[in-house]
């Protein structure tokens, strides 16, 4: 088995036991390359990084997205990161916009290429919209 899709049914019965414990079903997204998983919960968003290489979050409510101008950190104490394989819980009070009557919310990822003079330089950036 591919060991990207060998977690899908773990996520899949994770996501059925969520939706037991709450009213509202438990939303799982996989990017197309199977790099990233997110599934929605009652605390914040659960993400697994499936890719070779770290990977840095940024997580934004629909409308707040609209009025954002941003650009994709490189590291630091503001810059949620991930190294590969890892799981993480980004917590709804740390989601930008976050407010308990709003459902929609994406999530942007992206890798960072090491520059010859030591810097990083963000690689493309993915997109997953999330319904909670």
């Amino acid at each position: 088995m591919h060991p990207r899709r060998s977690l899908l049914p773990l996520l899949l019965a994770l996501a059925s036991t969520l939706a037991g414990a709450s009213c509202r079903a438990a939303t799982i997204v996989v990017s197309p390359d199977g790099a990233i998983a997110v599934t929605t919960t009652a605390d914040g968003l659960a993400v697994v990084n499936h890719s070779a290489q770290p990977i840095y979050l940024m997580v934004i409510e629909r409308e707040t997205n609209t009025l954002a101008d941003w650009i994709p950190c490189r590291g630091g104490p503001y810059c949620i990161s991930q190294a590969p394989g890892a799981s993480r819980l980004v917590p709804w009070s740390t989601v930008l916009g976050y407010a308990p009557n709003r459902m929609e919310y994406a999530v942007y990822w992206w890798s960072s290429a090491v520059l010859p003079d030591g810097s990083l330089q963000p690689g493309p950036i993915g997109t997953l919209w999330l319904t909670r």
